[in-house]
């Protein structure tokens, strides 16, 4: 999937060329949400910045924050997020969630934690729900799934915009 007008490439020596050296590292390769954000190279920085210590170096368990991406992609009706996230969900838990995930049915998830995690994920859109006050995971973890769940809303909402459907697989 290309973004029309954008190119994905930047001189090495710049910030988007420096960022998405990381991101190719540590990510596994340049995708489309970063991308985007090329035209504004503090701002694909910091979309970096944020993925990168919530999602992939913050606290907590890899499979429950993908499952927090994921649960957020479907709130949000993103399937190219959906469908990358569900990916990785089956890739760090070994379990296939994708069809509970999508459907907005938590419940369907058999490991307790990752149920758990879903459901306040899916709480993130409802203000006042008591679901946020009392949250699944530890305080020292908080800092990693509330700042997944944030930065996904705002990805999902620029892929939307800007990429479509998704071309995954499934």
């Amino acid at each position: 999937m290309t973004i029309r007008y954008i190119t994905s490439s930047a001189p090495a020596d710049t910030l988007s060329g420096k960022v998405l050296g990381q991101i190719k590292r540590e990510f596994g390769a340049e995708v489309e949400p970063f991308t985007l954000h090329l035209p504004v190279p503090e701002l694909l920085a910091g979309v970096w910045i944020a993925v990168r210590e919530t999602l992939l170096a913050g606290s907590g368990r890899r499979d429950a924050k993908e499952v927090v991406a994921a649960a957020v992609s479907s709130l949000n009706r993103c399937p190219y997020c959906l469908d990358a996230h569900s990916i990785m969900v089956l890739e760090s838990s070994g379990h296939d969630y994708s069809k509970a995930l999508a459907d907005g049915a938590p419940e369907q998830i058999e490991d307790a934690f990752l149920r758990e995690v879903a459901e306040w994920a899916r709480a993130t859109r409802t203000p006042g729900s008591p679901l946020l006050a009392t949250t699944p995971f530890s305080t020292k973890e908080a800092p990693a799934f509330i700042g997944t769940a944030v930065v996904f809303h705002y990805i999902n909402r620029m892929v939307t915009i800007l990429l479509g459907s998704s071309t995954l697989p499934f």
